[in-house]
């Protein structure tokens, strides 16, 4: 789907845009931590995955409060957004921790 939306075969999209993980792949980021789909707005949005659907309720940056500190410095959506109780939080969290790896 997502290769489909960039009009680009699924092997280019690997090589170009993906990053190995445990459970698959992810979105590589660029050298300075951006991501690279993002340009004054989500340019993958109608077909993001779910790694970009569950940011910023990441596991690796609920658990320490530097690190959220540190997202919220690098994302200019965090805060802005809809405010999500903590029960939906935790929800997201932990459907999200069997698929996505993040250190």
């Amino acid at each position: 789907m997502l290769a489909d939306f960039l009009k680009m075969t699924a092997s280019d999209l690997t090589r170009i845009h993906l990053r190995p993980i445990t459970s698959g792949f992810s979105i590589a980021e660029e050298a300075d931590g951006r991501c690279r789909f993002y340009d004054q707005g989500c340019r993958i949005y109608p077909v993001r995955p779910l790694q970009c659907r569950t940011y910023p309720f990441w596991f690796n940056l609920m658990r320490a409060s530097r690190q959220w500190e540190k997202a919220m410095k690098e994302c200019p959506g965090i805060g802005n957004g809809t405010l999500y109780p903590r029960e939906r939080i935790l929800d997201i969290v932990s459907k999200t921790m069997d698929y996505l790896e993040f250190t």
